[in-house]
């Protein structure tokens, strides 16, 4: 059952995940400074996330949390919640929503690289071909439009590379510390580092000039990190990394789509193949998955 809930989650962020790259470059345009948007959105997801971890799992667990899982969930904030963050933002100010899904999407391969020798997830072949159909599928997204490597790709190439550590770290660290704490823990120390990196750099200031018109934008992209950061964490418990990471590059054909919509372009002729292929990949993955861990429960 924790499976089929691991995928319901997956799923639901890879929507959510469309949607919010498509989003963020429209919001991201009511605002002079990258960095003060990231902040200011990122402190609303945090409060959300503050809300439902005293609200629901109460304030005695954190209470209960021992020193050395501080540091830990601290460490999440620094490498998840922050620094790629300001990088991935910075990025999609130079580029379009598509170019940057895409880049965002390739996730799942850093992600499946560093689970092999640190999570022990190795890939079977069926695996392996499920991920060659999933970047075959997304490589085609942006055919003929040229995939160049500038200065806006390799931003958020950067950013994609972190997030995939700390989702390696995080899943390690879901065996001793509760997913919500520390879901928790990067929205709210992600977004103090934050703060501190706009005093440091003598920007802070901008937080105090947020007008009435950005502040809608705010309460919508704050609200879908917020459902974001606990989807995909709540779907990382339930799920093998690399499961979920390939789950979550169904975003990538989404943003195209509502970046075309939006922008009045004509889809590629080929974005059906494209997308057939992504879930294809997705599906091959998910059936091996389930093969090999009912094989392994009929040997137990």
């Amino acid at each position: 059952m924790k499976y089929k809930k691991g995928l319901i989650l997956a799923l639901m962020a890879a929507i959510v995940s469309g949607f919010s790259v498509f989003l963020n470059k429209i919001a991201e345009s009511n605002w002079s400074n990258s960095n003060i948007y990231t902040t200011e959105k990122n402190i609303v997801a945090a409060l959300l996330l503050s809300g439902i971890l005293i609200g629901v799992l109460k304030y005695k667990t954190l209470l209960e949390i021992k020193g050395a899982d501080w540091i830990k969930i601290v460490l999440i904030g620094l490498i998840g919640g922050s620094i790629p963050f300001l990088l991935f933002f910075k990025g999609l100010s130079l580029t379009d929503a598509a170019s940057a899904g895409f880049w965002n999407k390739t996730i799942f391969v850093w992600v499946a690289i560093l689970a092999w020798p640190i999570l022990k997830e190795k890939l079977g072949k069926i695996q392996i071909l499920a991920f060659g159909l999933i970047i075959l599928g997304n490589l085609s997204l942006l055919w003929p439009f040229k995939l160049v490597l500038d200065r806006a790709s390799i931003l958020i190439l950067v950013a994609t590379l972190i997030w995939a550590l700390e989702y390696i770290i995080a899943k390690n660290f879901m065996a001793q510390i509760k997913v919500e704490v520390l879901a928790w823990g990067r929205m709210f120390f992600g977004s103090i580092f934050l703060i501190l990196y706009l005093i440091f750099t003598n920007q802070a200031s901008g937080l105090i000039h947020t007008s009435m018109s950005q502040l809608p934008w705010l309460l919508i992209v704050g609200v879908m990190l917020f459902i974001y950061v606990i989807s995909w964490y709540g779907a990382l418990k339930k799920l093998p990394v690399a499961l979920t990471a390939a789950i979550i590059t169904i975003a990538s054909p989404i943003t195209t789509l509502l970046n075309n919509w939006y922008y009045d372009k004509a889809l590629p002729n080929n974005f059906t193949i494209c997308f057939s292929l992504i879930l294809i990949g997705i599906i091959f993955f998910t059936t091996y998955y389930y093969r090999e861990k009912n094989i392994s429960q009929t040997q137990i």
